[in-house]
């Protein structure tokens, strides 16, 4: 049972409605202006890397229909975007408060077993706050000061019950699945992600199969 891959991470609103423009997810025609054409290329001269999405359902107002099921990812949950205090975006994610998703991942207690892991993003005054909470030991949350070093908590206890010495510490981001592209691109169209002064907006491409838009 190996952690997601290891990645860097920097560990961001007012009562709005939430309605993803056509471009925003796996749907219909790619937009122009979203995305670039296939021979856009970098100042150095090598080809830009653009992220697909996955394809979700949507309701007919175009906001994405809950729970988003990714693979193993579950997102229950977008939250609400702090544009306002600057610890809650950097340039690569914006940290709303109340993004929850949940995956499954071996027990601390019994690793042998997987149990469902509840990820939050809590409201942690001038910062964010990450907890996991496993669901075969609710009543000891693990928190901490960003997702890696909440996962990188798990991943420890799991190695302990193990009885293994191992320094692996993952991806907090993707474990959460805030860096997955689908959910990036769906957080950065929420209400007041604009003003996420440090955030460095994303481009994706649309996919081949567009998504059942839902009545």
């Amino acid at each position: 049972d190996s952690s997601p891959s290891s990645s860097s991470e920097s560990e961001g609103g007012e009562e709005e409605s939430f309605k993803v423009p056509a471009s925003a997810v796996s749907v219909g025609k790619p937009s122009p202006a979203t995305l670039p054409s296939r021979n856009t290329e970098l100042s150095s001269g090598s080809k830009k890397k653009v992220r697909k999405l996955h394809p979700i359902p949507l309701l007919d107002d175009g906001s994405p229909v809950f729970p988003i099921q990714i693979g193993g990812l579950t997102v229950n949950s977008l939250g609400k975007v702090v544009s306002e205090l600057p610890g809650y975006h950097s340039e690569r994610y914006i940290l709303p408060v109340g993004f929850e998703s949940t995956r499954y991942y071996p027990s601390t207690l019994d690793p042998s077993n997987k149990t469902k892991y509840t990820c939050r993003i809590l409201d942690g005054g001038e910062n964010p706050l990450f907890e996991m909470v496993a669901g075969d030991d609710p009543a000891n949350p693990v928190r901490a000061a960003s997702s890696t070093a909440c996962q990188s908590i798990v991943l420890k206890a799991i190695n302990k019950a193990r009885d293994k010495q191992a320094t692996n510490s993952g991806s907090g981001p993707e474990f959460f699945g805030y860096s997955n592209p689908t959910i990036l691109n769906l957080i950065q169209h929420l209400p007041g992600a604009e003003r996420c002064a440090k955030f460095k907006r994303v481009q994706f491409e649309e996919a081949k199969r567009p998504a059942k838009v839902l009545q």
